[in-house]
């Protein structure tokens, strides 16, 4: 409603100086509508982030709603990048090494 009569004032030339209930009422009027967009905005955004954050952990098999949540199951194998970074630290291990074994 508040957004309404602004918008009709602002049609009818009613805005600001010219506004029948006064400067300072059109000026709240305007703050109040600014304050309550920026309000509707970070709700819409933290409503958006809780449903991401479920997703997510739905997708991980966890249930966001209980009081505890299990992790997933690993099977103990390293995955294809694991294993290579894995592989690439036992390299730089075995040449930081090698030096010392040639002595």
């Amino acid at each position: 409603a508040l957004h309404q009569e602004r918008v009709s004032h602002v049609f009818s030339g009613a805005d600001g100086l010219n506004n029948p209930h006064g400067l300072q009422e059109d000026v709240e009027h305007k703050l109040l509508e600014s304050d309550l967009t920026l309000q509707i905005g970070l709700l819409h955004d933290k409503l958006a982030t809780e449903h991401m954050q479920e997703d997510s952990m739905a997708a991980y098999g966890m249930n966001p709603h209980s009081s505890t949540m299990s992790l997933p199951v690993m099977d103990g194998m390293l995955d294809e990048e694991s294993s290579e970074a894995f592989m690439i630290c036992l390299t730089i291990g075995a040449l930081a090494l090698l030096p010392g074994f040639l002595n």
